[in-house]
Parts: C-alpha cells; sequence; structure tokens
C-alpha cells in the first residue's frame, strides 16, 4: 500500500518564519521521522513496480519474437522457388554494383554477403547462384599477410562462380604493397581465369602491371578495360599485354605518359578515354587509327599539333565519331583544324590554354556538317570575337552547359535572348530546350539570365514559330540568392513549365 500524505500538526507555521517552541520542536520532529519512514515504503512499492514492469517488457518481447517465428512460416517470399530467389538477387546486386561504382569506387562489394547471412536458406541459394559472385574485387594493401587474405578471397570468389562465366574483375594495389607478394600470392589465382574476364578495372603501378604479361593473348571475352597508374609508363614497347583482345571495345586510361608503344586493338575500338597528359598530336593518332571509334574523350591534354604532324597537310575524316570529350592545356586551333567528323552529335570542351580559338571550331563545325545537339563548354576566355559565329554553326543545339567568364556569359545570353521583332530565321539555337549556367553572381540574374529565360517560355512563343521552349534550366550560384523578386520571378517561370533550379556551388 502506498501511504496516504499526513495532516501537518502545525499547518500555519509553514512557509513563515515563526520560532517553533519546544513543544512544537517535538511534533515537528515525529512528523519528519514519519515522513522518511513513508519513503522508504514508496521506494520499496517503486522498485515492485519496477521489477515487474521489467518482467512485463521481457514478456511482450518474447510474444513479439514468438509472433514474428510464426508470422515468418506463412511470408509470401517462403513460397518463391529458389530459381526466383536467385533472379531477385542478381537483380538486387546490380543495384548494388551501381552504387558502388558511383560512390565508394574500390569499396568491398556488400550485396553477396548481406543475402548469405539472412538465412541458411537464402545463403545456399547464393552460394548456387555464380552470377552473384560474378564480379569480383580485391585491394592489396601493405599490411602484413595482405597478400595472402586477397589470394584466398580471390579463390573463394572464383570457385563460387561457374567456370565458363564471364567475370567483371578490379583489383586495385596499394603502391607501398610488397611486389614479391603481389607476384607470388595473387597472380598464380587470378591469372588462370584471364579468358573470363570480362570487364576489367586494374589500379596498379607499372611494375605490377608488367607482371601481368602472361595474359597476352589469353583474353577472349575482354570488353572494357580501365587502367589507373600514377607511374605508368606507356612509353616502353613492353606494354602491349592487351594487344590481342578480339572483344574489345571500350578503353580508359589514366596515367602520366603519353599513348606512344601502348598497343591495344585501335581498329575495333568505338570507346576511349585517355587522361594521361597527351599531346593533341597524339589524340589525333588515336582518332585516326580507331576507324570505328563513337565516342572518345582526351583529359589533360599537355603539348599541342607539331608543325611537321602528318595531319597538317592530311585532314582527318572520320565518319562514326558521335561524342568528343577535349580537355586542353593548349590552344586546340590545330586539333580541329585537322578534323573532319560529319556524325559528331555531343561536343565537350574545357578549355585551360587561355587562348581564342573560336574561328577554328566554327570552321570544324562548318567543315564537318555535323548536327550538335549537346554542347559543353568550359573556358578561361574572356573575349566575346567570334563566340557567336560558334552557335551560328550549332542551329541543333538542345542542350547546353556553359562555364565561362561573366562578359562572354552575358554576351552569350544577350544574343541567345529573342527579340520578338527579329526575324524568326536570325534566331541564336531555336532547338535549344536545356541549359546550365555555371559559376553565376547574384548580380547577373535579374539581368540578363531572367531576360533569356522569359524571352524563350512557352506563353512567349507562338505555334508559327520555329522556336522550341525551354524545359529545364540550372543556374549554378557561387552563393545564396536573397533577391525576393527573383524567387519569385522562379515560381512563375515554374509554374509556367520550367524546370527551373537555382544551386549553390
Amino acid at each position: 500500500m502506498i501511504p496516504n500524505l499526513p495532516n501537518s500538526p502545525w499547518p500555519n507555521a509553514l512557509g513563515t518564519h515563526i520560532l517553533p517552541t519546544p513543544f512544537q520542536v517535538g511534533d515537528i520532529q515525529r512528523a519528519i521521522v514519519q515522513a522518511d519512514t513513508n519513503i522508504a515504503l514508496i521506494d520499496q512499492e517503486i522498485a515492485r513496480i519496477n521489477e515487474l514492469l521489467a518482467h512485463v517488457e521481457l514478456r511482450r518481447a518474447e510474444m513479439c519474437r514468438y509472433g514474428a517465428t510464426h508470422r515468418a512460416l506463412l511470408a509470401p517470399v517462403r513460397q518463391c522457388p529458389d530459381e526466383i530467389l536467385s533472379e531477385i538477387f542478381i537483380h538486387c546486386n546490380s543495384i548494388s554494383e551501381e552504387k558502388d561504382r558511383i560512390y565508394t569506387g574500390m569499396k568491398k562489394r556488400r550485396m553477396p554477403w548481406l543475402v548469405s547471412d539472412i538465412c541458411r536458406r537464402w545463403r545456399e541459394v547464393a552460394l548456387r547462384t555464380p552470377a552473384l559472385w560474378s564480379d569480383i574485387q580485391l585491394v592489396h594493401s601493405e599490411s602484413r599477410n595482405s597478400a595472402q587474405r586477397v589470394a584466398e578471397m580471390a579463390r573463394d570468389w572464383l570457385r563460387r562462380t561457374d567456370i565458363s562465366r564471364p567475370i567483371s574483375f578490379s583489383i586495385h594495389s596499394h603502391s607501398g604493397a610488397s611486389l614479391p607478394d603481389f607476384t607470388n600470392f595473387i597472380l598464380p589465382v587470378i591469372l588462370p581465369a584471364s579468358n573470363r574476364w570480362q570487364h576489367l578495372r586494374l589500379d596498379l603501378s607499372a611494375d605490377k602491371i608488367h607482371r601481368l604479361s602472361p595474359i597476352k593473348g589469353a583474353l577472349s571475352s575482354l570488353k572494357s578495360l580501365r587502367a589507373n597508374s600514377d607511374s605508368m609508363s606507356l612509353l616502353t614497347n613492353e606494354w602491349d599485354i592487351f594487344e590481342i583482345a578480339p572483344k574489345l571495345f571500350h578503353v580508359y586510361i589514366k596515367c602520366q605518359r603519353g599513348s606512344g608503344g601502348f598497343a591495344l586493338p585501335w581498329t575495333q575500338l568505338t570507346d576511349v578515354s585517355f587522361n594521361s597528359g597527351l599531346s593533341l598530336d597524339e589524340c589525333l593518332t588515336i582518332i585516326n587509327d580507331c576507324p570505328n571509334l563513337v565516342s572518345c574523350e582526351f583529359d589533360s591534354a599537355a603539348r599541342g599539333v607539331a608543325a611537321t604532324s602528318r595531319f597538317c597537310q592530311n585532314l582527318i575524316h572520320h565518319a562514326h565519331l558521335r561524342n568528343l570529350k577535349l580537355s586542353t592545356y593548349v590552344n586546340p586551333r590545330a586539333f580541329f583544324n585537322c578534323l573532319s567528323t560529319p556524325e559528331l552529335h555531343t561536343i565537350h570542351i574545357i578549355d585551360l590554354s587561355n587562348c581564342v580559338f573560336y574561328n577554328a571550331i566554327t570552321d570544324f563545325l562548318l567543315r564537318s556538317s555535323c548536327t550538335i545537339v549537346t554542347f559543353k563548354w568550359y573556358t578561361l576566355v574572356s573575349s566575346t570575337k567570334g563566340v557567336i559565329r560558334v552557335f551560328r554553326a550549332m542551329p541543333d543545339l538542345e542542350e547546353l552547359s556553359v562555364n565561362c567568364k561573366t562578359d562572354c556569359r552575358r554576351h552569350l545570353l544577350l544574343n541567345l535572348t529573342l527579340d520578338p521583332s527579329a526575324d524568326e530565321n536570325s534566331y541564336l539555337c531555336p532547338r535549344l530546350r536545356t541549359i546550365r549556367l555555371h559559376s553565376l553572381n547574384s548580380f547577373e540574374i535579374p539581368g540578363p539570365v531572367l531576360e533569356f529565360v522569359k524571352s524563350r517560355r512557352p506563353m512567349c512563343l507562338s505555334e508559327s514559330q520555329c522556336v522550341v521552349p525551354l524545359r529545364s534550366v540550372v543556374l549554378e550560384m557561387t552563393m545564396k540568392v536573397q533577391d525576393k523578386e527573383f524567387l519569385e520571378e522562379v515560381d512563375i517561370l515554374q509554374e509556367e513549365g520550367i524546370d527551373i533550379r537555382v544551386v549553390i556551388c
């Protein structure tokens, strides 16, 4: 029982400065003793109730587990055949792999282990699904016995794949990881499976890549290659491991040297990407040597086209190239003067040379008679002379991304802004649907940017005009926009059907 609160023997003295008499002191002390006794009784009752509550909570948790275990007996997934469960695992694994490629780079795969840890049946199904284990990623570090652990893991993964199934294979060896251990423990496990490699990624130093020489001629399934190395020497003729690969079409190379002496089945490649400080002359050589090329990227070109280059006299006419990306520290004028690409669809130029070459690009586009739909442009040049001629040569442009100096951007936007009183045939890029403007300053927003967007909104264009209304606008700002009038304008434009977004970069 919980005791009731007793009545005070001297209620009128509580909360006052009245000094109790000796007779009153005895009554007060007895009241205090009674209160302490009652507190002890209440503490005992609290302890009893807490013990009872803990017992009830434990029983509730047991009941929840009891219900869950019996509810699992009726779960629809238990009726799922092993074959369907296996397909579900494969589908989830492909999603996991895509997220790993985007967010985690070389991070160890989690998906096969996740499904294996759910229950015994799922583990058995996972182990009987070779496709679930066909994407092998190995990381060889400087830690002790790392090579032995990597070799054992590779052996387990290979054992779980079908002996004839193509595999995606990735190996990353830290620069300080032991070369003898890599050679003696890892290579004997992975090299015998080279004919099954379909997609290969190598993050290795030059000396470790050279140890892969036994796989030359044993790459019958290889379709794509990514090779990253900060110290790779590509100027030695020994580096010809991938020269014989009948199904190889996609190549990405990142290193510190050029492409000379790097033997590849050039004539069959359709997609190449080099981030290796090539010269523009070497870039032209690759385009010339790859007649079936559809997409190519050249990053960090550091040298130009030599005056004695064979391409200065013989124009390269490439019949299949559709996507071209060029990042260069030197003036690319000579590069574009040597090239003709009638099927070019997308062009991405990152100009770090601070040189004006607008006329060369214009002549290149007109000479090629290509239909450019997507144009991405980064430049350090502030000059506006000749810029508009470039865009006049792209009348079918639909997607534009611009990162340039303020004056150049302002000049471009003013020319892209439609004038209702002007001749429709004089409009610049009438099919433009999407535009992305980078590194905008807040003072640019109320002026040319908004005027440009407003002139191309759907309600301002009549059906008789040959102009396609804007659908998407992305404004990358250097700081947060505080202009209320601008934000209200954005809301109005969004209501009119333009997907306009402001992001802080």
